[in-house]
């Protein structure tokens, strides 16, 4: 059974060793995603060839890691404004083309908290922030012109962000081995035939579906969110809809057929192989997964405190507010460091460290 899902699992996607699913469509990718990538990479460099997922089947999430899921993150600016964001909350990434976000309403409340917090005497640092600003804001345009889709929009993000610090190895992998989880026609077909195979030759995995101790989540929904009763799964009206894009499956099926497959997985299961691994039948799939949570990156930088401002239009008039902010895990964006960072080996020697010394440290409002 196992070598049958193995076998399917090289027809569809060629020799994989490792799947990751670290990425989303971030529209200001987390710095740690970088990291990330430089361990697949040296994982691929000694032939531990590796599939990169974008986890792309769930709409933008609200709350505080908007900066990195929805909008272009500089750091000094936090707001919601509709028009400065590239997605909204209501359809999940791949059903929204990113939008031209109004760039000149972005360079006006970046002037606006420049001029009122940084005088005269940091005219360097004011020089610094402008153009790091203006180079990002062209990047961004560019890749938006090149971008039809959620995916191609971070797939581009990421190869810009990459080949603008010399790191073509980087651009090239991103761009070889990342596939949209919801645009790709093989991850459906795996998907559709998995549950065939459940059904047809292997019910007694198939049974185990319906086991609450390893399955924590429901394993299909409709596009506008509402549950599919699974205990008929395999049913061809949820065949179809996932053919369609119509049913979206869970995160929990797609890496129990991982396990079928013997496939390693690199990313937060949430604990999924651990809970299967309880099972008599499954008491080798712990070791598919090769990170443990939080470990599937390292962390490049730390940020001390955060100087942040949100922008009011008052009467034709701005209104700035300094505001606290904690940044945590996907809130420290690629962009934000972008724009406080002059030294482009600095920025360079950040996205290559490996891990064997203490992250940076940074100020956000400061420059380095």
């Amino acid at each position: 059974m196992l070598n049958s899902y193995r076998l399917k699992f090289r027809e569809l996607f060629g020799d994989i060793e490792i799947v990751s699913t670290v990425d989303h469509p971030y529209s200001s990718p987390p710095i740690r995603i970088f990291s990330s990538h430089y361990l697949l990479y040296e994982f691929q460099k000694i032939g531990r060839k590796s599939l990169l997922i974008s986890w792309d089947s769930i709409k933008p999430p609200k709350g505080r890691i908007y900066r990195s899921s929805m909008g272009l993150d500089i750091g000094i600016l936090a707001t919601h404004n509709s028009d400065l964001l590239f997605y909204n909350t209501d359809l999940i990434y791949p059903k929204q083309q990113p939008k031209k976000i109004d760039f000149e309403k972005l360079d006006n409340y970046f002037e606006a908290i420049i001029n009122a917090f940084y005088d005269e005497n940091l005219k360097d640092y004011r020089m610094t922030l402008r153009d790091n600003f203006k180079a990002l804001i062209s990047g961004y345009k560019k890749v938006l012109s090149e971008s039809e889709t959620s995916h191609h929009f971070y797939k581009n993000t990421l190869s810009w962000f990459y080949s603008y610090f010399d790191l073509h190895f980087l651009s090239d992998f991103i761009q070889g081995n990342m596939i949209s989880l919801y645009g790709s026609e093989e991850v459906r077909k795996w998907m559709i035939w998995g549950l065939q195979q459940l059904n047809r030759e292997e019910p007694k995995y198939g049974n185990f579906l319906g086991d609450n101790n390893f399955f924590s989540h429901r394993l299909f929904r409709t596009l506008d969110d509402k549950n599919i009763e699974y205990n008929y799964f395999f049913e061809e009206n949820i065949l179809e809809g996932i053919q369609t894009g119509q049913v979206l499956f869970s995160h929990e099926l797609f890496f129990y057929f991982l396990a079928l497959a013997n496939v390693k997985h690199f990313g937060n299961d949430r604990g999924f192989f651990e809970r299967l691994s309880k099972n008599p039948h499954f008491k080798n799939v712990k070791n598919l997964q090769i990170t443990k949570h939080n470990q599937d990156s390292y962390p490049l930088v730390e940020l001390l405190t955060a100087n942040t401002f949100e922008v009011l239009e008052v009467n034709n008039h701005f209104k700035i507010k300094r505001i606290k902010k904690v940044f945590k895990d996907d809130s420290k964006t690629m962009t934000m460091l972008f724009v406080h960072i002059r030294n482009k080996e600095l920025f360079k020697n950040i996205l290559l460290e490996k891990g064997s010394a203490k992250p940076i440290s940074l100020d956000v409002g400061d420059f380095y």
